[in-house]
């Protein structure tokens, strides 16, 4: 389907593709998809509704629903709804507006990616929400959150940018985030959920934020492992009236070392208005080290950049000084030409190397190379052995695992609370990392004052920090390596190969992969080598309570899809129990919720963590008050021959008034050459119909409007 210069309107649904065998050329280009109060019967869901096809275009349409709060309980819909789908959406006049979810992807089985670049998101509850979606692209969006109209209560709405939830592979780079100083108290720019399990390491990279409760916040587990992995923010620009520049919920957290991909300072720079004594860091998951650059120290004493945070959560942060990051590192996954991607292969080969050899060194220091062997001596000792297994263990201090950590601590009938605190204190790394604390407080025998004197312990260094800093930055190059691969294989229309993607996946190695690899061969109808993969998991990693739970959900639910090639073809058991898959936790529970709201009717509410609210609000900065002290209006509206704007901007502005029409194409550029005034416009050479007026300051987008047009 090829549609140019199309509108869409008041449908229940505008567009649906179903699964595909092979690459579809479809292209919308110009459209205009909305819903004006014209619309009747069945509710509205989703403008575009797309399963298990590749290759679709999207290129300067509009998306919108203008219906006040919606259906009651499905709200403002979706401008796109997809399910293992493979699609694109671009063009600098790409528009989606007054819906609940701007872009909704999810997948259940398969690894089909998304891009999305040069759109623009407003007045949306999440501009981009990405539930268990692998390897998608959001790039240089500008993305104005608040101002939607719920009907939801107070405490189910929260206004994200874009939220991942339990996914990895992504790019979420370039983007300009701004929030609705009147709906601040509900807002985040970028939010990330368990992202890749907690083992793939991704970044977040390269963006602005301003006027949010939270830039960005990590919730659940996003903090990867003593080899590497989580989420590491780097080169984000906060620009001075967040709340919080970053928010770390309590629990799991982030991964240790926020630093680059290259070894350097992470880069980001801090709103630094002291409103809120942690407002450019709240850590309230795991210890972190955060790099940065300092200034005062350099001997060339280049001007100040603001990347030293200085209103941050003390106890669980340590502040490191590190090289000048100049965040000009940044790669776009699904955009490397093809002469550069042997060029990423080598450099994934060359930090796979790396990590290899870090990691063989680290593993016999592990547990003196020995980790089940230690394991079975914790398990089979008797309270009389203890005194000397804990001197044996204190030996080999820092480089106690945790598997065996756990192990003394889950025997305090053996392990008296004394010799847990002496055996805990000497490995800080392993005790502060992937909620290790949390795990402690909630199960351990230790005291309040014991837990204390053991969380004041962990934050010391030893020399495993050292060796665990070299194999998190290989691991991190590692991972940022094969994650443009794997997007270029899984995103460009025509270098797309699924069989390479598996192989890349191979390279990969993680626990997340073996998921993913598991979805593809699913999705392609080799299920019987998807079990192979998947039933091989437990023996190729040693999985922690938790990931063990979210493997047998994932089992469950690869048994409940196994031999079903229509997703919508599910009997009544099958439905009930993948609804008790989908109200649990973790990566199957999400697939499982996907499943149902796509083919099912199901209504699964998103994440809605939040930060307590604070009564005290920072100081607004000119920066922010720059977009909402503007304003514009047109009347009359409708108009006939003429319209005329009123406008008010700040004094030193270059402004001026962009017409477009319902198709997102600009019809006019109109300058304005005061600060407060009037400016008249001839409209009688414009076709009827509803346009869209905004105010654009040094060439930045201001407020909007919408003008009907009518001869």
């Amino acid at each position: 389907m090829l549609a140019f210069d199309s509108y869409f309107r008041n449908n229940a649904r505008s567009v649906e593709y179903r699964r595909y065998g092979g690459q579809n050329y479809g292209r919308f280009v110009n459209c205009a998809f909305t819903i004006d109060g014209g619309h009747y019967g069945h509710p509205f869901r989703e403008h575009v509704k797309l399963n298990g096809v590749r290759g679709l275009q999207f290129i300067g349409c509009t998306f919108s629903n203008d219906t006040g709060t919606g259906n009651v309980f499905l709200g403002k819909g979706a401008g796109i709804h997809s399910l293992d789908a493979n699609f694109t959406v671009g063009g600098s006049s790409t528009v989606f507006q007054m819906l609940r979810f701007g872009v909704q992807a999810g997948a259940a089985k398969g690894a089909e990616g998304f891009m999305i670049r040069d759109a623009t998101f407003r007045e949306l509850e999440k501009g981009v929400l990405a539930e268990a979606a692998n390897h998608f692209t959001v790039t240089r969006c500008t993305l104005d959150v608040g101002g939607h109209v719920s009907n939801l209560p107070p405490f189910l709405v929260s206004q994200e940018g874009v939220q991942i939830n339990y996914s990895t592979g992504f790019t979420v780079m370039g983007n300009r985030l701004r929030g609705l100083a009147a709906s601040q108290d509900e807002t985040v720019g970028v939010k990330v959920i368990d992202t890749g399990a907690g083992t793939d390491a991704n970044t977040i990279y390269g963006n602005n934020f301003d006027v949010f409760y939270v830039g960005n916040a990590a919730v659940g587990d996003n903090v990867g492992t003593s080899l590497g992995g989580g989420i590491v923010y780097e080169c984000n620009f906060n620009l001075g009236s967040n709340v919080f520049d970053f928010w770390v919920q309590e629990g799991e957290g982030i991964t240790e070392d926020q630093r680059s991909a290259l070894g350097g300072a992470a880069g980001n720079t801090f709103s630094q208005n002291g409103g809120q004594p942690e407002g450019d860091f709240s850590n309230q998951g795991s210890f972190i080290n955060y790099f940065y650059y300092d200034d005062e120290g350099d001997p060339n004493n280049p001007p100040d950049v603001g990347q030293e945070p200085l209103f941050y959560t003390e106890s669980t942060i340590s502040k490191l000084p590190e090289d000048f990051n100049d965040c000009s590192n940044g790669e776009t996954g699904g955009e490397i030409p093809d002469e550069g991607i042997s060029l990423i292969k080598n450099r994934f080969f060359e930090a796979k190397g790396q990590y290899q050899l870090y990691k063989a060194d680290y593993e016999e220091l592990i547990d003196d190379g020995d980790t089940p062997g230690l394991l079975a001596e914790v398990n089979q000792v008797g309270a009389g052995q203890a005194a000397g297994l804990i001197n044996d263990l204190l030996e080999i201090s820092p480089y106690v695992s945790q598997h065996v950590l756990k192990a003394v601590v889950d025997k305090p009938a053996v392990f008296n609370n004394g010799m847990q605190v002496d055996l805990l204190e000497a490995n800080p790394e392993a005790v502060r990392k992937a909620g290790f604390l949390l795990y402690l407080e909630e199960n351990s025998s230790l005291d309040e004052e014991e837990l204390s004197q053991v969380q004041q312990a962990s934050l010391l260094n030893t020399v495993r920090d050292a060796i665990e800093e070299d194999l998190s930055t290989a691991y991190a190059g590692m991972h940022r390596a094969v994650n443009l691969v794997l997007a270029y294989y899984l995103l460009d229309s025509v270098a797309y190969n699924r069989d390479s993607a598996l192989l890349w996946l191979d390279h990969k190695g993680s626990l997340h992969s073996h998921y993913l690899k598991t979805d593809i061969l699913l999705q392609s109808g080799q299920d019987e080598t998807a079990e192979d993969v998947l039933t091989s998991i437990p023996e190729a990693f040693l999985l922690k309570a938790k990931q063990q739970a979210e493997y047998d959900n994932k089992l469950a639910l690869f048994q409940l899809l196994f031999g079903k090639a229509d997703i919508f073809k599910l009997d009544s058991l099958e439905i009930i129990a993948l609804s008790d898959i989908a109200q649990l936790e973790g990566l199957a529970a999400q697939q499982a919720r996907n499943l149902l709201n796509y083919a099912y009717g199901g209504v699964w509410e998103p994440d809605h963590s939040l930060p307590a609210a604070v009564e005290e609000r920072p100081a607004v900065s000119a920066s922010t008050w720059h977009q909402h002290q503007a304003s514009i209006r047109a009347f009359p509206n409708p108009a006939k021959a003429t319209v005329t704007f009123e406008f008010t901007i700040l004094a030193g502005e270059k402004a001026s008034v962009r017409l477009v029409n319902a198709m997102g194409r600009s019809v006019a550029d109109i300058p304005l050459l005061s600060q407060v005034g009037l400016k008249e416009w001839d409209v009688s050479g414009l076709a009827e119909g509803i346009y869209w007026y905004q105010l654009w300051i040094d060439n930045k987008p201001g407020p909007v409007g919408k003008l009907a047009i009518q001869h």
